[in-house]
């Protein structure tokens, strides 16, 4: 997460970020290869795994850069851009 969608991020890196965090939850679900899916800490990963999801799919749709993140693919500030975003379970 802090290579795909850390400070610095891209679309393309955004989706890759997003790629892993949708394996790990196939593994902990039971729908993955090398499926991890007894006990605590599966239980733990997928909860880490689904807000990591939910960040990813946050800041994929943010297309500028804001504050202290940075698109690299999306330097300048969009004042259209400027609202909250919500991702619902759902969408996770």
């Amino acid at each position: 997460m802090t290579t795909g969608a850390g400070v610095l991020r891209s679309e393309e890196s955004l989706a890759a970020a997003g790629d892993v965090a949708d394996e790990v939850l196939a593994a902990v679900s039971g729908t993955g290869t090398g499926a991890a899916t007894d006990g605590t800490a599966a239980r733990s990963l997928g909860n880490i795994a689904t807000v990591a999801r939910a960040l990813v799919l946050a800041a994929r749709e943010r297309r500028e850069s804001r504050g202290a993140h940075a698109r690299t693919d999306h330097t300048d500030l969009d004042p259209s851009e400027r609202e909250r975003l919500v991702v619902s379970a759902a969408a996770a």
